[in-house]
């Protein structure tokens, strides 16, 4: 189940050490959706454009999503397409802090690609640039 995020949601997830310092400083906008499987909630994601046709995904994801992830990606893929069709999307990027194999695993199932890696991009780690392209 998809709906709009609601900001309880956060304290009813164990955040990942790895995106600990990305949650404390982000500010989630209205646009933002919480996905629920069997009432836990299990991802909160959404998207800002950076230029025109060019988004960026966030996504933070419960620690303890376990075997409920598998039905979250499925429904992330179908969902990222068809809101990307939807804003006519050229670019869709996401970054990952560089060594978290599972955000780093999450992108390659969503159908990303690797682009590199960005030195220091947030509070002095290293990310890396994941990169989804449509319309070639």
């Amino acid at each position: 189940m998809i709906r709009a995020f609601w900001k309880s949601d956060l304290a009813k997830m164990e955040i990942q050490p790895e995106q600990a310092d990305e949650v404390a400083a982000a500010v989630i906008p209205a646009n933002a959706e919480t996905f629920l499987v069997d009432k836990t909630v299990v991802a909160v994601i959404w998207y800002e454009e950076i230029s025109p046709k060019r988004f960026i995904l966030f996504a933070i994801i419960n620690k303890k999503a376990g075997k409920k992830l598998f039905a979250f990606v499925k429904a992330l893929k179908l969902i990222i397409d068809n809101r990307s069709r939807e804003l006519a999307a050229e670019r869709l990027e996401m970054t990952v802090l560089a060594g978290f194999k599972a955000g780093e695993q999450l992108a390659r199932m969503l159908g990303f690609e690797c682009e590199g890696i960005m030195r220091k991009a947030y509070l002095g780690k290293d990310y890396k640039l994941f990169a989804k392209i449509y319309g070639e």
